[in-house]
């Protein structure tokens, strides 16, 4: 993707999210449907190839200006973070937290809070709610503990979740075998 249209999404989706956040429930709404809300506001749907496929273009952005969906790393006093983004949501693990899941702590409850603590905190989702996506994706991210180990190479791991990907799982509450399943087979952690 060029790095123009990479910002102009940017733009669009910092006003849109501005008016989802003045509407009681609209940020929710935009959640369980996004996609066509992104579209009647002329922003970009991506899929999950676009993050994972072969060239990737979307992270790789231009290296001549910077402009790329590339994320920062987090730091050592905030393991887990997590970004609304103009294509989806996005997960960010630092170096220390991929440690302790890559020796089997901390224990799903602790990754659950944490995870419901992040999604709260980025306004992902109200608190009843992110309470139990949290449980849920500290679940994938259970599943996911040999790849970000492959992933992590000392900075860290990100989990880039499009908007495509995010309402379906969403919708079935994350908890079902089904979206568990789809979650686990279709989201990635990659490295930072």
């Amino acid at each position: 993707m060029d790095p123009a249209e990479i910002k102009l999404n940017e733009e669009k989706f910092a006003v849109f999210l501005q008016k989802l956040k003045q509407k009681v429930g609209a940020l929710d709404a935009f959640q369980l449907n996004p996609v066509p809300m992104l579209n009647n506001e002329r922003i970009d749907v991506i899929s999950e190839q676009d993050i994972y496929g072969p060239d990737r273009s979307i992270l790789q952005g231009n290296s001549k200006s910077g402009t790329s969906i590339r994320p920062m790393a987090t730091t050592a006093t905030n393991k887990m973070r997590v970004e609304m983004k103009w294509y989806g949501v996005v997960i960010y693990l630092n170096h220390d937290l991929c440690n302790d899941l890559k020796i089997g702590g901390p224990v799903m409850g602790t990754l659950g809070a944490l995870t419901a603590g992040a999604l709260g905190a980025a306004s992902v989702l109200t608190a009843g709610l992110a309470a139990i996506v949290g449980t849920a994706v500290a679940a994938i991210i259970g599943l996911k503990t040999a790849e970000i180990a492959i992933a992590d190479d000392g900075n860290g791991v990100y989990i880039p979740i499009t908007w495509a990907q995010w309402a379906p799982m969403l919708a079935t509450g994350f908890m079902t075998p089904v979206s568990l399943g789809l979650a686990a087979a279709l989201i990635h952690p990659l490295s930072m």
